[in-house]
């Protein structure tokens, strides 16, 4: 998949890349500026995640890192800033930082619907303050019946006030359809660690 997203850049010549040490995972960015893309791999889990900076959908800011005094310093691609990369700060340079995950397709069989009940996220709650949002950062929600062609309204919901570490966030009554495919987003200002998603949910015929 991800040799089918680079292929189809225009440019890929002018692509740059860097390599640093986060939590024990050795990571890996590139950047791709005549798309003003940004992804990172994480070699620990085999995954990519696209890296983006405020809510524009931009390309991440990084262009450049060193390690410096066992600390990793990030070069800015634009205006030539140097920023620490620290991971218990939860913003780029004070800018929220969207976060965003998609499903595979749940799918029960041909000719069979799906619905569904309730999806709770599995996810640390309670953290911490979050920019405009007070001490109640949110999670929304968003699902779609047709494979990822079209989504449904946003749903919100708390993700836990400070100390409310036992808070789930969930979401219900989401409807009947043949497939589901679910995206949930945050931009909390507080670490963000989620493990997984439960899905409860009734099997149909038709």
């Amino acid at each position: 998949e991800m040799d089918a997203i680079i292929n189809g850049y225009s440019t890929v010549s002018d692509a740059t890349a860097y390599a640093y040490m986060l939590g024990g995972h050795p990571m890996y960015q590139i950047n791709f500026p005549t798309a003003a893309t940004s992804w990172l791999y994480d070699a620990s889990t085999a995954m990519w995640s696209r890296l983006e900076y405020g809510l524009d959908a931009a390309r991440h800011r990084g262009e450049m890192q060193l390690d410096f005094i066992n600390k990793t310093i990030i070069a800015d691609y634009e205006n030539g800033n140097i920023y620490t990369l620290d991971a218990e700060t939860y913003t780029d340079n004070g800018v929220a930082i969207p976060r965003e995950i998609i499903t595979k397709t749940v799918y029960a069989g041909t000719n069979k619907r799906i619905a569904v009940h309730r999806v709770s996220v599995d996810c640390q709650t309670g953290n911490g303050l979050v920019t405009g949002q007070g001490d109640n950062p949110q999670m929304m929600m968003q699902y779609s019946k047709d494979s990822g062609r079209t989504w449904s309204n946003e749903i919100w919901t708390s993700m836990g006030k400070i100390g409310e570490y036992l808070n789930k966030p969930c979401f219900n009554r989401l409807g009947m359809g043949r497939d589901r495919v679910f995206e949930v987003s945050m931009s909390a200002n507080a670490k963000i660690a989620i493990q997984g998603a439960f899905i409860e949910a009734q099997i149909g015929t038709s």
